[in-house]
């Protein structure tokens, strides 16, 4: 057996997402997920997008992702 974690994490890795959250900071690009990592029992992603590298993590309140 897998962890869920682990398989929603690869699930995302190499995909092009447009992620937007309206939290403390308003969040809205599109990227490459790269790479990912659990962190304190949270999933970060890194996202590659305009030669910047982004990292996100899954406890954001309002975080919405869609694959284009």
């Amino acid at each position: 057996m897998k962890k869920l974690k682990d398989i929603l994490g690869k699930y995302l890795k190499g995909k092009k997402v447009h992620i937007k959250c309206n939290c403390v900071l308003n969040l809205d690009f599109e990227g490459v997920v790269i790479d990912y990592k659990i962190r304190s029992n949270e999933i970060v992603w890194s996202i590659s997008s305009n030669g910047k590298i982004i990292e996100i993590g899954e406890n954001h309140p309002d975080l919405m992702i869609e694959f284009i």
